[in-house]
């Protein structure tokens, strides 16, 4: 998989667990938040609490003609939904059963040792932070899709930026190493960067300094052997085209297998294959 595909799925998912998470946060807040509205005004909560109770006492331990009542202490509450036996028996304010039931406040209503209900209430604080967060997840999916678009264009842009600032020395230590596969001892790497692909560059720019270092040793070697080994094989030669020619009968081609010269030209062609050094230019 290439830089720029990997840069983009990363962008993606990030953009993803950001719009995730920003919607959490606006959940979660919402809760805190009517969590803390009731802690401020909690003597209010706890009056309609015991009114309801109270009246559940006052019926014979029962909710008769509940929905029909009316509560001192509903006042400040923009929504009252009381719950028994899963049925709703009271409904006041703005809001639906069903809304009170998924974001109001839970109050539990006892008699004694006894649950008689639950009430799901909201006062006004917590409406407005209610209706906050209902225009939020109403144009969530807009702004969504805004920041996609948005955020989808900057990450091409990002990755393009990126990518290019990535591979370039990647492409540069390639065009190197081609460089010394071809035997070009001056190979140019991007050393002078100052991250893992300056070490890289570095490592490799030693590597073949020592390579070249090497050829060169063998080089020298090589002539080295050459030189010290061509007098001698020239004078062994001589000695042998001498001995051909003005030699005893019995080293005369006619008297021996193969002439002495011959032989010479064997021992050279020996030398030749074993330093190449010594073939004449």
């Amino acid at each position: 998989m290439k830089i720029r595909t990997k840069l983009f799925l990363t962008m993606s998912v990030m953009i993803v667990l950001l719009l995730l998470f920003l919607l959490v946060v606006t959940h979660a807040q919402f809760y805190i938040s009517r969590d803390f509205a009731y802690l401020e005004d909690k003597a209010a909560f706890e009056s309609l609490k015991k009114e309801f109770e109270q009246f559940y006492r006052d019926h014979g331990n029962s909710w008769e003609h509940v929905g029909d009542a009316r509560f001192e202490y509903s006042a400040p509450f923009a929504g009252i939904v009381l719950s028994a036996d899963g049925n709703f028996l009271y409904q006041q304010g703005k809001l639906s059963a069903d809304e009170l039931r998924n974001d109001g406040y839970k109050l539990v209503l006892a008699s004694g040792d006894k649950r008689i209900g639950r009430l799901y209430v909201m006062n006004d604080s917590q409406f407005k932070t209610y209706e906050f967060k209902k225009m939020w997840y109403g144009i969530l999916p807009n702004i969504g899709i805004a920041s996609l678009l948005f955020t989808f264009v900057a990450a091409l842009l990002t990755i393009f930026l990126l990518s290019w600032r990535l591979t370039s020395p990647i492409r540069k230590i390639i065009a190197g190493i081609e460089a010394i596969k071809k035997g070009d001892a001056a190979a140019i790497f991007p050393e002078q960067r100052k991250d893992e692909f300056g070490a890289i560059a570095k490592a490799l720019r030693e590597m073949n300094d020592s390579l070249a270092a090497a050829e060169r040793t063998r080089k020298q070697l090589m002539s080295d052997v050459a030189h010290e080994l061509k007098t001698p094989l020239m004078i062994i030669q001589g000695e042998l085209e001498l001995a051909h020619e003005t030699g005893p009968p019995f080293l005369r081609p006619s008297k021996l297998p193969f002439s002495m010269k011959y032989c010479g030209c064997r021992v050279w062609s020996m030398m030749y294959w074993i330093c190449p050094g010594l073939r004449p230019a």
